[in-house]
C-alpha cells in the first residue's frame, strides 16, 4: 500500500537538517494513537524488521543553515508498506488520528496534517526488474559488525558494492521469513548509481542514489518495491520505484 500525507507547517522551515528524526517521530505519534498504542508495541518494542519505508519531498529547499528554509510551507511525504497482515490499512488508519492535528517544533514552529491520498502501486509478475531510487530516501549498503558494534558502508564507488548489496537483500528477505531457496536465488547490481552523503541522526552517511537491477522471484521483488530495500528502511531510506520488468 501506498499512499501520500501533506503537511503544512506554521513556518516554511524545519529546525533541523536531522528532519528524518522528526518525521520518525510523527509516525511513533500516530501509531501510539490507534488502537490503545498495540500498533506502537508492535513495530517499536524490539528490533524487529519494519515493513516500511517512507520519503519526505520539501519544497524548494534551502540547507544552507542550520535548519532547513522552505519555498512554501507544505511537506509531503509518500509512505509505502507490505501489505501482509494489513499493515498498510493499520499505517494509513492510525495516520487518519493525526489529521488536523498541531504537533510542535522547535523554534515555535509546528506541522500538521492536511490530507492522505492513496496510490496504486504496480504488480510485479517477471523475475527481474529495474527499480530507481525515490528522491529523499536512498538506498543504504551496510555491513553491520555485532562484535563491536560498528557499521561500514558501502557506495557504486567501492569494487564489492554489487556483491554487498545483494548479500543486504538476502539478509533482509530472511527476515522477512521468505524460503532459503528463493533466497539463495537473490541476484543485484547497479546499473546506474551516485555516491550520496546523508546527515541522519547527528552523523553523516553513505547512501546510493540512481537505478539498480534486482532479480528474484516475484512475490519477493514485490516485497522489495512495497517494503523498501536494504537499511535503515523505517527511517526515511531504501524506498525505489519500479522502472520495468521481464523474465530473464
Amino acid at each position: 500500500m501506498k499512499f501520500q500525507l501533506t503537511f503544512s507547517l506554521d513556518k516554511a522551515e524545519i529546525p533541523t537538517k536531522d528532519y528524518r528524526r522528526i518525521f520518525a517521530s510523527i509516525i511513533k505519534n500516530a501509531l501510539s494513537r490507534y488502537m490503545d498504542g498495540q500498533l506502537f508495541e508492535k513495530f517499536y518494542k524490539d528490533t524487529k524488521q519494519k515493513d516500511f519505508t517512507w520519503s519526505v519531498i520539501f519544497n524548494k529547499p534551502d540547507f544552507s543553515g542550520e535548519g532547513i528554509k522552505l519555498g512554501k510551507n507544505e511537506i509531503k511525504m509518500i509512505f509505502s508498506t507490505y501489505d501482509r497482515e494489513n499493515t498498510g490499512y493499520f499505517m494509513y488508519s492510525a495516520f487518519l488520528k493525526l489529521l488536523n492535528k498541531s504537533l510542535p517544533l522547535d523554534n515555535d514552529n509546528a506541522i500538521r496534517l492536511l490530507s492522505i491520498k492513496q496510490f496504486n502501486q504496480r504488480i510485479i509478475d517477471k523475475n527481474s526488474c529495474i527499480f530507481k531510487t525515490v528522491t529523499g530516501a536512498p538506498i543504504v549498503v551496510r555491513e553491520h559488525n555485532r562484535g563491536d558494534n560498528t557499521d561500514k558502508y558501502y557506495t557504486s564507488f567501492n569494487d564489492e558494492f554489487d556483491f554487498e548489496l545483494t548479500e543486504g537483500l538476502k539478509r533482509q528477505a530472511v527476515l522477512a521469513g521468505f524460503s532459503q531457496s528463493d533466497i539463495n536465488e537473490i541476484s543485484a547490481k547497479a546499473i546506474n548509481c551516485n555516491k550520496n552523503v546523508v546527515y541522519n541522526y547527528g552523523a553523516y552517511i553513505d547512501a546510493n542514489t540512481g537505478f539498480i537491477e534486482i532479480s528474484a522471484k516475484p512475490y519477493i521483488l514485490q516485497y522489495f518495491y512495497q517494503a523498501g530495500i536494504l537499511a535503515h528502511r523505517s527511517i526515511g531510506f531504501g524506498m525505489i520505484d519500479l522502472i520495468a520488468q521481464k523474465n530473464i
